[in-house]
């Protein structure tokens, strides 16, 4: 998914992170809850690719708000949740 968001290929990315979201969200075993805003951001930056500012802008602030709980203030990720949350936010709503 994120080779598919790299490359501008929408369909892709869309198809892929939709897939791994719903596996995400029906784990039934203990895992490492640090996996989720990696897999939301990737599903964030797809969702800009296909140009829905709206759900973009809310899952980069999911993705922000698990970070901020997962990792420590001035780590990476957080950063990285940050700018995405900024990208999202810069981009115009979707009609």
């Amino acid at each position: 998914a994120a080779i598919a968001v790299s490359r501008g290929d929408t369909h892709a990315a869309l198809e892929l992170t939709g897939r791994a979201v719903y596996m995400l969200d029906h784990i039934e075993v203990y895992f490492d809850v640090r996996i989720r805003p990696f897999v939301w951001g990737i599903r964030a930056q797809s969702l800009l690719l296909a140009g829905d500012g709206n759900a973009a802008r809310a899952l980069a602030q999911r993705t922000l708000d698990a970070a901020i709980s997962d990792y420590a203030p001035d780590s990476m990720e957080v950063t990285e949740a940050d700018t995405l949350l900024q990208v999202a936010s810069s981009r115009p709503p979707a009609r």
